[in-house]
């Protein structure tokens, strides 16, 4: 019998961290430039074979391309009207092959009309 480890982590872009909502967290914990790379320690330690992140900045730069040093791939897509961050999919290469990749647009109107993934 074969086990799937599936991951699912909100990082907290960037771009959507607040400090006055979290007034009680020192200034450098919230910093990018670090964060980004204890957030990458720790999703390696988690080994997942699929691994699903929210709220994720800097994927085709920074994150791809560490995560495929680690044998993933995967793919992300971008919050509409003009965010920086969006959601994301990775996979073990090991042990998924990617067959078909499609987005979904939810910004289209009706119920639904936001600016989200």
């Amino acid at each position: 019998k074969s086990h799937v480890k599936i991951v699912s982590y909100n990082l907290l872009a960037e771009c959507n961290v607040k400090k006055d909502l979290y007034p009680r967290t020192p200034d450098w914990v919230l910093e990018w430039h670090r964060r980004k790379h204890v957030l990458l320690t720790e999703l390696l330690g988690w080994g997942g074979d699929i691994v699903c992140l929210q709220e994720i900045e800097e994927f085709e730069t920074f994150f791809l391309p560490a995560l495929s040093r680690a044998g993933y791939d995967g793919r992300l897509k971008q919050r509409t009207g003009g965010k920086l961050d969006g959601c994301a999919i990775l996979f073990r290469r090991s042990r998924f092959e990617l067959q078909h990749y499609r987005d979904i647009e939810y910004n289209v109107g009706g119920d639904m009309d936001r600016d989200n993934v």
